[in-house]
């Protein structure tokens, strides 16, 4: 069954606990998880379900097929990235969605209150969300902070990278230079981001959708 930006958005809805590498964002199950306004700050959830789903917000973190994944070479696919685990790090291993799989390195101290709170909790990276999006001639971003999540898929999937984000015109100068790899003009673009992010986009590709 093909996947719209809609569904996908379904997908982070069904996360219900967020890390940053700045510390833990706890928002309640069901939530989504598009970025807050700045200054604001996601209020702690009342419980942890018994298997609730921790997004891990990170641009440490490679994807993988599933098929070709083997749990224990999960560091040396970080190695081989440039994203081995620095002191006080760990390798997580992320639920496969869709048939991929992520490894991440991330923070220790969070990662064991997490497991305090929830020991079954599941985890995985919103780059796996937007990458298991099957729409064709498709380009999903969210915004994440600091970061932003951006993928981009022909008949396939192509590109799916986690790059910093300080504003708008970070976006248009990574969309201008895939346009340079990819078609993406002709693509639609899905993003989940602030009002005024869309906007400014629609300025320069036509068919972009905010979900």
């Amino acid at each position: 069954m093909q996947v719209t930006g809609n569904n996908i958005d379904k997908r982070f809805k069904e996360v219900s606990i967020q890390l940053s590498l700045g510390g833990h964002s706890f928002s309640e199950a069901g939530a989504n998880l598009r970025p807050a306004p700045r200054g604001d700050t996601a209020p702690p959830a009342p419980t942890l379900g018994q298997h609730p789903a921790v997004a891990l917000d990170t641009h440490r973190v490679a994807l993988i097929p599933e098929a070709l994944f083997r749990a224990e070479d999960a560091e040396a696919c970080l190695r081989i990235d440039g994203l081995a685990p620095a002191e006080g790090e760990r390798t997580v291993l992320c639920d496969p969605v869709d048939g991929i799989a992520a490894v991440a390195a991330f923070d220790g101290a969070a990662l064991d209150a997490v497991r305090r709170a929830a020991p079954l909790a599941r985890f995985v990276s919103p780059l796996q969300l937007l990458a298991a999006d099957t729409a064709p001639s498709a380009v999903q971003i969210s915004v994440q902070g600091p970061r932003v999540y951006l993928t981009v898929r022909g008949e396939a999937l192509r590109y799916a990278h986690v790059l910093p984000f300080d504003g708008d015109a970070d976006l248009v100068y990574y969309l201008t230079r895939l346009g340079e790899l990819f078609p993406i003009k002709d693509y639609t673009i899905y993003i989940y981001a602030e009002a005024p992010t869309c906007k400014t986009l629609s300025r320069y590709w036509r068919n972009v959708k905010r979900v």
